[in-house]
């Protein structure tokens, strides 16, 4: 009797864990201790800020002023690998003369944004929603910055991640 007790619990306490599992897969874009070091958790986020769905919009200020938005980049896989990039950036010094540069030059400015999104507006085109990240980079510059003082690495890899989720979407000319 005991055995079969002892069984129970035990396949009670393995269906619990499961569903737990499956709940925050489903309720939120990445699993706790995902992200226990790097820059998200640098920046005091965790998990559960994270509560899907989760979006990604770039936006794209050229030279001559023009502004350009992206359509939603929606793939939670994108947004993942957007995110595993960004939280292992490593730290840059970069001077102002090197950032005005890229300015002077007329690279292409893009600013990514991470938002939970929370509801739409404008007949479902507009997500409104809590931005939990946001940074920039320069058009064929190695850093990308999240304010004027803190740069990182912006490897090929993640140039050529951003670039092609952010290729994927349609543009919209403000």
């Amino acid at each position: 009797m005991k055995n079969k007790k002892m069984i129970r619990i035990v396949i009670a306490g393995v269906l619990i864990i499961i569903l737990s599992i499956s709940w925050i897969h489903y309720r939120y874009l990445y699993p706790p201790f995902t992200y226990t070091n790097g820059l998200i958790n640098e920046q005091q986020l965790s998990f559960t800020d994270f509560k899907s769905p989760v979006f990604i919009q770039g936006i794209r200020d050229e030279a001559d002023h023009t502004r350009w938005f992206s359509s939603y980049i929606t793939d939670e896989r994108a947004v993942r690998n957007i995110l595993n990039y960004y939280n292992d950036a490593s730290a840059l010094e970069i001077s102002n003369e090197q950032r005005n540069l890229a300015y002077e030059q007329g690279l292409a400015r893009y600013e990514i944004i991470v938002r939970q999104v929370e509801d739409w507006r404008g007949g479902g085109h507009v997500a409104n929603g809590r931005v939990l990240l946001q940074f920039r980079f320069y058009e064929e510059e190695s850093y990308f910055y999240i304010d004027e003082n803190i740069h990182y690495e912006l490897n090929d890899e993640f140039r050529q991640v951003l670039m092609k989720s952010l290729s994927d979407v349609e543009w919209h000319q403000w």
